[in-house]
């Protein structure tokens, strides 16, 4: 779990995703044409996705991206996650260690998908981005099928009171 800024609310708590599937595509920065690609890809499987009840949560290590309108396009109900400091990147264990002692961190690209659960299910590499969005198709058909949701049968109200009601009340107030 982990608690972000996203472009829908200050401080979102992933917590409030529970119960959905989720798709966390980590693109990098969106400044980048890789990352761009990655977000027009995950744009266009907006709808199929959401028909299949996966929502998909757009990962940004760049704080440019912030300010910058490549990701104004990603609206609801898909999310962007601003993770500058990258804590959700080394959550999912996407930071790889540095190269070179004074190098940066570099970063791996693809899609984290989740279970309803929040259980990881799969890690879809970004590369080669041109097949990346049909391996994003293959891992959703790889879910197991949703259970659809029952309701509870309603049942009589139960009042047990020992020794303070008379039983012919009680009786009355079982049967209203």
């Amino acid at each position: 779990s982990f608690v972000v800024d996203s472009n829908t609310r200050a401080r979102f708590d992933f917590d409030i995703l529970a119960g959905n599937r989720v798709l966390l595509a980590f693109i990098g920065s969106a400044s980048h044409a890789f990352g761009r690609r990655l977000r027009d890809d995950l744009l266009a499987l907006q709808p199929e996705l959401t028909m299949r009840c996966v929502r998909i949560g757009v990962v940004s290590a760049d704080p440019a991206d912030r300010d910058a309108e490549t990701l104004a396009t990603v609206v609801p109900p898909s999310i962007v996650f601003w993770d500058t400091e990258r804590s959700v990147h080394r959550l999912y264990d996407l930071e790889s260690p540095p190269r070179e002692p004074a190098g940066r961190s570099p970063l791996r690209v693809g899609a984290v998908l989740m279970g309803e659960n929040r259980r990881f299910r799969c890690f879809v590499p970004a590369q080669p981005l041109d097949t990346f969005a049909a391996r994003v198709r293959e891992a959703v058909d790889a879910l197991p099928a949703l259970v659809p949701g029952r309701q509870a049968r309603p049942h009589a109200p139960v009042l047990q009171v020992p020794d303070v009601f008379a039983p012919d009340l009680c009786r009355r107030l079982i049967e209203f």
